[in-house]
């Protein structure tokens, strides 16, 4: 039964045991499980657990020449296989497995194993993935604005400042007396037109009192004006 129990490493080649005395496989489906809110959990999924494998080896030093120390070596490599964790083959007279990794090891050393060695190895399967790697190309388009320098001084080339807009008193003050004048001459040219209107509509010689009120429309419209552009 040792010879067909191996364990084959990428690092270390093939590993076979003096002797086995127990090999035990582990096969577990799992069943998911729901509660509901009356009766039993709802299962409708169920996955395969890891495969696990122990076993039980004997290796002694009677098998080597004499002063060397086989059952030492043989722990020590088990030992640096478990730290490597390194995926390996084990084949079994019932099934191979391949991607086990130690788990666990057991090596009680008493009286009886001072020229042998009988461990316990736990063995346990790992599922492998491949990872691939997608470069993506992003174009990003950022638009900035410079400000423009309209001023300089002595304190740095590259100092700039922003542009402020300013209008002396004297250009104010005209371009308001031009709007006033503006609105004043379009209020007078209403008046008149208003007085026109009013003294067409009457007789070809209008009486004094039409004539007073053609002059009191005007004077209250000239007077309309002022106070306008006064209040602009």
């Amino acid at each position: 039964m040792s010879s067909l129990t191996m364990i084959v490493s990428p690092s270390y080649g093939r590993f076979t045991f003096d002797a086995v005395f127990r090999t035990d496989h582990m096969a577990n489906v799992t069943v998911t499980q729901h509660p509901v809110q009356t009766g039993a959990s709802i299962s409708d999924h169920a996955y395969a657990e890891p495969d696990e494998v122990t076993l039980e080896i004997g290796m002694s030093d009677a098998v080597t020449y004499a002063g060397t120390n086989h059952s030492v070596n043989a722990y020590s490599q088990l030992r640096a296989i478990m730290a490597k964790r390194e995926p390996v083959t084990l084949i079994t007279r019932l099934q191979s497995y391949k991607n086990m990794v130690i788990t666990s090891m057991s090596a009680p050393d008493d009286y009886t194993t001072m020229n042998a060695l009988k461990a316990t190895i736990y063995f346990r399967q790992i599922e492998m993935v491949s990872v691939s790697t997608i470069t993506v190309q992003q174009k990003v388009t950022a638009s900035s604005s410079t400000p423009t320098n309209t001023s300089s001084n002595g304190s740095g080339s590259g100092a700039k400042k922003p542009s402020t807009s300013s209008s002396s008193p004297s250009s104010s003050s005209s371009s308001s007396s031009s709007k006033k004048q503006s609105v004043l001459s379009s209020l007078l040219s209403a008046a008149k037109t208003a007085t026109t209107v009013t003294t067409t509509k009457t007789t070809t010689k209008p009486s004094s009192t039409v004539l007073a009120k053609a002059t009191s429309l005007a004077k209250a419209a000239v007077k309309k004006a002022f106070t306008a552009v006064a209040l602009k």
